[in-house]
């Protein structure tokens, strides 16, 4: 979002953003350079104490905001689609965009069907896997969608030249995979060990780890410590934990693996990219798949740990390769970054434009 509004006030005087914040964040100063930001819908927090008692903050926001005579709402999250089209109601039929960053399974966690989506005019999402969602679960008409592929802060500040590469060293005398982890179910973290096992059973002399980054508590880590241990597994992996700058661990290893039962996009693949790392991930597992597929690592079937561990295999054996397909990786994610990432689709829907136009 934060990248769409910095967009739009460079490149289009004509559209003024305002921007409404469910509960606020850790942006919120980045917003507040651009535009007009309004934190927890309330400015006033003695205010807002005042009118929560007295339940009436509802009231009060929209006698507030209809005041404002928006031509469009633009609602960034399924989490604020219900507010969303209360406030279209309530501005008598004003034009209602709406961003799905999610796919089938997440959204399924944090969309509240009692949300009609016939009255949103345009739907953005972040790849086909998530459109295809929308069209075969929730009936929306594929001519009401329009994609917009994301691109990661991280690669967008180093074409920019906004960021250096500290690169880590992990002195290891092994060749280095890569994988993102978190304690969210869709990261897939409990298939890693499974991976292993299956990956040191077929190929057991080879010299490889598997490097973890992704925070996560320090009960998780524990647990995930215990079952390699008790796989007698723990030597074969690195794990990092948080880290600030991804792009320096990144530019050590040799191979991504993406690992998560589902994810709509995936970023962390754009990052693996720019710096030429090939990428091994699930069919219909990631939006990323529509352009790793072109060239830019290997897919395999859906969880299936034994195809993934004889592609890692052959990426790690075949240097030539490897290299190949992690220069590939870099054009495609460069070619994606000049085209998508203006961010057209998304002016064209709040300009109410057809894609053709």
């Amino acid at each position: 979002m934060l990248q769409e509004i910095n967009y739009i006030c460079k490149y289009h005087k004509d559209i003024v953003p305002e921007v409404y914040f469910l509960r606020g964040g850790e942006l919120l100063n980045d917003y507040r350079e651009l535009c007009p930001i309004y934190k927890g819908w309330i400015v006033n927090p003695r205010l807002e104490r005042v009118l929560r008692v007295m339940r009436l903050t509802e009231w009060y926001l929209y006698r507030q905001l209809l005041k404002r005579k928006y031509d469009c709402i633009y609602a960034n999250s399924i989490v604020s689609f219900g507010k969303a089209v209360q406030l279209k109601v309530r501005f008598g039929g004003v034009r209602l965009i709406g961003h799905v960053h999610e796919a089938e399974c997440l959204m399924k966690q944090y969309f509240a069907p009692s949300t009609p989506l016939d009255c949103f005019e345009s739907l953005i999402t972040v790849s086909q896997l998530a459109a295809d969602n929308l069209i075969d679960n929730y009936a929306v008409p594929s001519y009401k969608i329009l994609i917009q592929h994301p691109v990661s802060s991280w690669v967008d500040l180093l074409l920019k030249g906004n960021v250096s590469l500290n690169i880590h060293d992990y002195k290891e005398d092994a060749k280095l995979i890569g994988c993102f982890c978190k304690e969210e179910w869709a990261k897939a973290t409990d298939v890693v060990p499974l991976f292993l096992h299956r990956f040191f059973e077929k190929y057991p002399k080879e010299n490889c780890k598997l490097v973890i980054i992704g925070k996560m508590s320090e009960k998780y880590v524990y647990l995930l410590d215990f079952v390699l241990r008790k796989m007698k597994l723990k030597d074969k992996v690195i794990l990092l934990g948080g880290i600030n700058n991804p792009l320096d661990y990144i530019a050590q290893l040799d191979i991504l693996l993406l690992m998560s039962y589902e994810e709509s996009y995936g970023l962390v693949a754009q990052e693996a990219a720019i710096l030429e790392k090939p990428i091994i991930g699930f069919y219909k597992a990631t939006g990323a798949a529509e352009w790793i597929e072109k060239g830019a690592g290997v897919l395999v079937p859906y969880m299936d740990l034994g195809q993934m561990s004889d592609a890692v295999y052959m990426l790690l054996s075949d240097e030539t390769k490897r290299l190949e397909l992690g220069r590939q990786a870099k054009i495609i994610v460069k070619e994606m970054y000049e085209n998508d990432c203006k961010m057209e689709s998304v002016i064209s829907a709040l300009l109410n434009k057809t894609s053709n136009e």
